[in-house]
């Protein structure tokens, strides 16, 4: 039985693990993201670590891999946070690991997606995953396969527009939902939100993350609600709006600000009830399951199901 590499490549790091063909994970690994040159060094940094875990590319069934950004036949067009216009991934990396090896390649968003669907207890075939970090990331599942979209662009709904006149986004754009329901969102909120409430306890502290909003929250402070139910209006209505031309069964939340649990679902939940339509009002919303390993099971499923 031959092993598979799965590859979620991030702007920080890459998450590396290898597994045997029946999805056991053999081990894992990291390596930091060197976006320097315009990360040129990516692909040997990641060839250096397989030589350093004892990888033998000769053995592999093939490698599979999620990168943040639009993904088409295999090249990925601007993925801005690794320093990349357009690279062919597949010739890249075989180029490098000098090898004819399999590379199968995904949107980081939709690879997550596939690995928490093929790890759900539930009998769907059709679900949307959002994840809710730096940024806000999506992922389609439709008829149990991803969808990528025409140019490989599909589930962006992080720049879905809720308010063209909103705040300005790191797109070019106004108003994108995640200028409303990201990390970023949260803390820019924050920050802005102290000057005219400084009587608020975030005001308190030299540096405000997206935790201490939802602590301070908990603890009462009005500024750190009315925070998180932006968040959460924004969010469901967003969903909403996608799930009125889809009707899914099936919509997952992960990410770091998912963390918060069912204080921030409920309130999803809520403002998601306020704005469907129809039948798309049955429509469950869950946390997603996997965590940090959602991107390196996706890429193991790319494998097991393109090879």
């Amino acid at each position: 039985m031959k092993d598979v590499i799965a590859l979620d490549i991030g702007g920080t790091s890459v998450k590396c693990g290898l597994y045997d063909e029946s999805g056991v994970l053999k081990k894992k690994w990291r390596v930091s993201t060197n976006t320097n040159g315009g990360g040129k060094s990516i692909f040997k940094d990641i060839h250096a670590s397989f030589q350093k875990e004892g990888i033998d590319v000769s053995a592999l069934s093939g490698i599979g891999v999620g990168v943040p950004g639009p993904v088409k036949d295999g090249t990925v067009h601007g993925a801005v946070n690794l320093g990349w216009e357009t690279v062919n991934v597949p010739e890249a990396l075989k180029t490098e690991l000098k090898s004819g090896v399999s590379v199968y390649v995904g949107n980081d968003a939709n690879v997550a997606a596939l690995g928490e669907f093929s790890k759900r207890g539930e009998k769907v075939d059709n679900m949307l995953l959002i994840t809710l970090g730096t940024g806000v990331g999506g992922g389609i599942v439709l008829n149990g396969d991803i969808v990528e979209g025409a140019h490989g662009g599909a589930g962006e709904i992080g720049h879905m527009s809720m308010d063209p006149e909103g705040p300005l986004c790191s797109c070019g754009g106004h108003g994108c939902l995640e200028t409303y329901s990201s990390a970023t969102a949260v803390k820019r909120m924050a920050n802005e939100g102290i000057k005219v409430n400084p009587d608020s306890s975030l005001a308190n502290l030299s540096y405000i993350g997206g935790r201490d909003v939802f602590e301070h929250a908990h603890q009462g402070d009005a500024l750190s609600e009315g925070i998180i139910e932006e968040v959460a209006e924004q969010l469901g209505r967003a969903i909403a709006n996608v799930n009125t031309t889809l009707d899914l069964p099936l919509i997952l939340i992960g990410g770091g600000l998912a963390q918060a649990g069912e204080y921030l679902l409920s309130k999803v939940r809520g403002s998601y009830q306020a704005a469907c339509f129809g039948t798309s009002c049955q429509a469950e919303i869950k946390p997603a399951s996997l965590g940090n390993d959602a991107g390196m099971v996706g890429a193991f499923e790319l494998v097991m199901r393109r090879g």
